[in-house]
């Protein structure tokens, strides 16, 4: 199984700033799964946290932002699997 390749709409999409405080939402569900500021964003994971009242930061937490997406930008990308093993069958099936 693979994932279909992004359009070149996604591919310059914009994202969320650094320090700008985010949702995330769960492709599976589309439930908020957590939010925070966030801290570090990755092309496949980012890392949120949250601003003490005492001063600082909290330790930052991993999110897999290839199950979840960001509240609020578009297009919200659902993972697309392909899966190789079907398609081999109907392509036999058709010849």
């Amino acid at each position: 199984m693979k994932v279909i390749d992004f359009t070149e709409e996604e591919l310059t999409r914009k994202y969320p700033k650094r320090w700008e405080h985010v949702r995330i939402i769960s492709n599976a569900t589309l439930q908020v799964v957590d939010e925070g500021v966030l801290a570090v964003i990755g092309p496949q994971w980012c890392e949120l946290t949250e601003k003490l009242s005492k001063g600082g930061y909290a330790p930052n937490r991993k999110v897999d932002m290839l199950t979840s997406h960001f509240e609020g930008y578009k297009p919200a990308r659902l993972l697309v699997y392909k899966d190789e093993l079907e398609e081999n069958i109907n392509e036999s099936n058709h010849n």
